[in-house]
């Protein structure tokens, strides 16, 4: 429940101090691997 409400933002949690932490802590393996693949393109 929590991943369906923080997955639109995770670009912007993932850039916050507090909110990286709420992407690296909540999850399941499938969920992580969505997550990644918002990634693609954003990192240098």
């Amino acid at each position: 429940m929590v991943f369906q409400e923080i997955f639109p933002q995770a670009l912007t949690l993932m850039t916050d101090v507090f909110g990286n932490y709420v992407i690296r802590k909540h999850g399941m393996p499938t969920q992580r691997r969505e997550l990644a693949g918002k990634l693609l393109g954003h990192v240098c």
